[in-house]
């Protein structure tokens, strides 16, 4: 009948399902939004030629990490989902023909299951009228038998009459036979009458055997024999014997005995004639109820049939039903699958983060800050949106105590994405609102690589940009992009600054194959002239190189690492010579990382710092030309559902500067994230 049945779809779906590829959907953080631009431009560093905090970096390196991991797992599923949607199309055009066959089945099964109710109706129709012969057959026999009982049993005793009748009968002839040749009749041409063929002796054991009248039996021996009286005396005058009247009563004796048997025979025959339409009343009430069984035989075998076209019919009908809910199913899976290959994937996330830094020095200086940011990102279409806010408390107490604590400046960004097999685009526009508190005194800054931020606020920022993605095979992909800074000015320390506008760049590579993730990418900016007060000046341009590395080890382990170059020029001033030199960072780390659970995770990881080159502390307010930092980050990451997530870390760190100084720190920082997708 049926070759595929909806449980072949679910076992699929189950193994799905076994196996129809599980499917989830998928923001498009990497696969279908460019790289996002903070793996390529930093945020503002203190230090003096623009690189990257080691806060920052910590962070961001991590961050890089969980990127190109969730690149490579959307690219698998991307490929699992291609094959599911072939897979379903055939399934789908598998489940259509076993409807049209169905249905074609479920049609002629219609038609048979109608002529199979008339040809029931016509048996039945039959059956009756067969019942009523059948009744009047049995009917028709029990009267005849009723009648032919006591026939039988008459003509049971009457065949002994008859037998007696006709041994009287043939007594009577042989005795008239006899009394004609004893009276020498010759009127009959001399001719003797004919003799019986049984002698005196048998005929009288005959006659004896019926009981024959006694006194009649000796008559006949009498006159047998020749005693008889009268007849002796007339012996000697044989020609004057007179034997008529002996003959006659011969005569009579014969046509008596004659017409008795003729009567007895004749009675036979309608007792014969009874028992036999008993018989033929019999037979054909045989044939009547034959009939009746075997069209009782025909009716029971098409109910049999009728039977088994409902049961088919209950079964195509409830097979069609199946494939039909098996088609909106699969029509379904089918629609979600194309949803989810849609490279233009809409999604909403809310993420709520709060940082907690605390640090010290070997000569007693100390120092903390509070970051809670909130982001919202969302995308529709070709169109993305997001906005991101926070607070801050910071303290630092050292040489000249200062704390400040109020709004950081929030950001906006708008983007739009053109997307096709090969190439990604997206046209991005970040806007720095200027909400923060930027009018703060120098005394409450402190460097980036023990704090996230030594200001809190600057002045209008649009930032245009292009990031592009080329796809080289399934798991290689070429990355660029570049864009323009245009910064506003802002107060800081009382002072105008003007950070003047920059030119930004990127380009690199990432291999992103399901057990092994590889990022290199190569970002560079220039900037153009900032004025700060009368203080005109152009910073250096300065370069990164980020390469960052997973490795799936076994299923419960992974390796990531990464080693970031960062180099930035000399800074030079109008109306004086130039001030300080380039500097050069370099940052590594590496660790393992547990899947404690499909739903948990627990990372280590060693991140080292080692920057060469002229720098200045805001802290001891002293330059330095080198400086070197260890810390060790444990994190726990845990998703509740496909919607809601959180993580938390710890980390303590040691800091050394060279050069001018050769002050330390030691510090402990807490962080903490929730991300809640819609």
């Amino acid at each position: 009948m049926n070759i595929y049945k909806k449980n072949n779809i679910k076992s699929i779906a189950k193994k799905k399902n076994t196996s129809l590829p599980a499917y989830r959907n998928i923001k498009s953080v990497l696969l279908y939004a460019a790289v996002p631009l903070s793996l390529f431009c930093s945020i503002s560093s203190a230090s003096a030629a623009s690189n990257p905090g080691a806060v920052q970096v910590n962070g961001e390196s991590e961050d890089t990490v969980a990127n190109i991991k969730d690149e490579a797992k959307t690219i698998t599923e991307r490929k699992m989902n291609k094959a599911a949607l072939v897979t379903l199309q055939n399934y789908l055009m598998q489940t259509e023909n076993n409807i049209a066959a169905t249905q074609a089945s479920l049609n002629a099964n219609t038609t048979n299951l109608t002529k199979a109710k008339t040809d029931l109706a016509g048996i039945d129709q039959k059956l009756q009228v067969a019942k009523s012969k059948e009744e009047t057959a049995k009917n028709t026999f029990w009267e005849a038998y009723t009648r032919a009982l006591p026939a039988a049993q008459e003509a049971d005793s009457l065949q002994g009459s008859i037998a007696h009748y006709q041994a009287v009968y043939e007594q009577a002839v042989n005795y008239e036979a006899s009394v004609d040749s004893a009276s020498g009749n010759t009127s009959s041409g001399g001719s003797a009458a004919p003799s019986s063929n049984l002698s005196p002796a048998e005929i009288e054991a005959k006659l004896q055997e019926y009981n024959y009248d006694e006194n009649k039996l000796s008559q006949i021996n009498s006159q047998l024999s020749g005693t008889d009286e009268e007849a002796a005396d007339d012996s000697g005058d044989a020609g004057d014997y007179d034997n008529s009247a002996l003959q006659a009563q011969a005569e009579s004796q014969v046509d008596s005995a004659e017409a008795r048997l003729d009567d007895a025979q004749n009675r036979m025959d309608e007792l014969q004639d009874i028992i036999s339409a008993s018989d033929d009343a019999k037979a054909d009430w045989d044939d009547a109820h034959n009939d009746t069984a075997e069209l009782q035989k025909d009716e029971d075998e098409q109910k049999k049939y009728l039977s088994d076209l409902d049961n088919d019919q209950k079964d195509l009908q409830s097979d069609l039903n199946d494939y039909n809910k098996d088609k909106e199913d699969i029509t379904s899976d089918i629609n979600d699958t194309k949803k989810m290959l849609n490279p233009y994937q809409d999604y909403k996330t809310l993420q709520s983060t709060n940082e907690y830094y605390n640090w010290r020095d070997k000569n007693g200086n100390k120092g903390n800050q509070f970051i809670s940011q909130l982001d919202y990102s969302q995308a529709k279409g070709k169109f993305e949106f997001g906005i991101n806010t926070g607070i801050f408390k910071s303290n630092n107490k050292g040489n000249d105590n200062g704390s400040a604590s109020g709004l950081l400046d929030t950001g906006l960004h708008l983007g739009v994405r053109n997307i096709t097999e090969k190439d990604q685009v997206t046209y991005n526009l970040d806007v720095n609102v200027p909400t923060g508190k930027n009018n703060v005194h120098d005394t409450t800054a402190m460097s980036t690589d023990l704090v996230p931020y030594d200001t809190f606020g600057e002045g209008w920022q649009f930032k245009p940009s292009i990031q592009a993605k080329h796809m080289i095979n399934d798991i290689d992909y070429v990355l660029y992009g570049g864009g323009v800074n245009f910064n506003g000015s802002y107060t800081y320390n009382d002072t105008n600054v003007n950070p003047g506008t920059e030119l930004t760049g990127n380009i690199g590579w990432l291999h992103a194959a399901p057990t092994e993730q590889f990022s290199s990418q190569v970002v560079f900016t220039k900037p153009t002239k900032s004025q700060d007060g009368d203080l005109s000046y152009k910073e250096g341009n300065s370069v990164e190189w980020r390469n960052t590395y997973n490795k799936q080890l076994d299923q419960n382990y992974k390796w990531p690492s990464y080693v970031w170059l960062g180099y930035s020029g000399k800074t030079k001033y109008d109306n004086a010579a130039e001030i300080g030199g380039s500097q050069t960072r370099v940052f590594y780390g590496t660790g393992i990382e547990k899947k404690l659970s499909d739903e948990e995770n627990l990372r280590l990881m060693f991140h080292g710092m080692h920057s060469i080159g002229d720098d200045y502390d805001p802290v001891t307010q002293l330059s330095f030309t080198g400086r070197n930092k260890y810390a060790v980050r444990l994190s726990y990451d845990k998703a509740f559902d496909d919607m809601d997530s959180y993580s938390i870390s710890l980390e303590d760190f040691y800091m050394e500067d060279t050069g001018n100084s050769s002050n330390s720190y030691r510090g402990t920082d807490i962080m903490f994230n929730y991300t809640r997708s819609f």
